[in-house]
């Protein structure tokens, strides 16, 4: 190995000048970690029972509000001319 002659042939001793990811191979591995951890996130939401309840639920509507929604569609039809 040879060995330097200048000290400006030296690389900087300083690591505040390098980025955060020095190297492609450092990225990808903190890339595949954090694809491993969402994957086994997503796994074990599939292997939940079926008779877990849901987070929200939505009733149907019920006539009345759909008749409700229709005459207030045609109300404001009516008062902006169309």
């Amino acid at each position: 190995m040879t060995q330097a002659d200048r000290v400006h042939s030296t690389p900087p001793t300083n690591t505040s000048a390098l980025p955060a990811y020095p190297t492609r191979r450092r990225f990808l591995t903190v890339a595949a970690i954090g694809s491993m951890v969402s994957a086994g996130t997503l796994a074990a939401a599939a292997f939940t029972p079926n008779d877990v309840p849901q987070a929200v639920t939505v009733p149907p509507a019920s006539p009345e509000l759909r008749a409700a929604i229709h005459r207030l569609d045609e109300a404001h039809a009516k008062l902006i001319g169309t």
